[in-house]
């Protein structure tokens, strides 16, 4: 995908539709700021499924021959860590987390935003799903997302890098303006629509005292 800003406008969109049901369910204004700019900072850079692209993975990548798996290795761009399973076990470990251990309760819009923000991530590289190659003819950038853990890459055939992509950064940021002066707008006056019923947020506000709707 082309730039960490396109990868943090989408986090950004993700986290605020995310937050925008957590508002209704009876989440705080705080707790759904805490989950934007989460789901913001983790759509690209370090802290998303591209840490495969920085120096200490990469040094890890130099050092194990992870290449003897087959495939290229987990540990190749849009390898294990694009993988759709790695970020269900990511949420899966979120929430084990905050049920069995109360004191961090108060993490679960973090939690929330985390997952928001690789899922965004690995939407937009499947969405961008072309391969870039070098002039000499290596490839650059792995087309698409993996299926299994590091392999059977699929994705749309748009190219990873271009101007399409780019233009896309531009929108996102555009829609995510959108959605935040909605959600200030719905916390200074709630819509008169009830409350939606989201078990797990419900849960987790009311054990930090926060009330829920109804």
């Amino acid at each position: 995908m082309s730039g960490r800003g396109t990868h943090h406008a989408g986090g950004a969109v993700a986290g605020l539709t995310a937050g925008g049901g957590a508002l209704l369910a009876g989440a705080s204004v705080r707790e759904v700021v805490v989950l934007a700019v989460t789901a913001a900072i983790t759509g690209g850079g370090m802290l998303s499924p591209d840490v495969d692209q920085y120096r200490a993975w990469r040094t890890l990548d130099r050092w194990l021959p992870d290449e003897l798996l087959g495939v290229g290795g987990p540990l190749q761009h849009r390898g294990i860590s694009h993988w759709w399973g790695t970020m269900v076990g990511l949420a899966a470990l979120w929430a084990g987390l905050l049920v069995n251990v109360p004191t961090v309760h108060w993490l679960w819009p973090v939690a929330a935003g985390q997952v928001a923000g690789w899922a965004s991530h690995l939407a937009l590289d499947f969405v961008y799903g072309s391969q870039v190659r070098a002039r000499s003819g290596p490839i650059v950038v792995r087309g698409g997302v993996p299926l299994a853990p590091w392999w059977m890459h699929v994705g749309i055939r748009w190219r990873s890098g271009g101007l399409g992509s780019r233009f896309a950064g531009v929108v996102l940021t555009g829609v995510a303006v959108a959605e935040a002066a909605l959600l200030i707008r719905w916390a200074g006056a709630p819509p008169a629509a009830p409350a939606v019923h989201l078990p797990f947020v419900h849960a987790v506000t009311a054990s930090a005292g926060t009330t829920p709707g109804p």
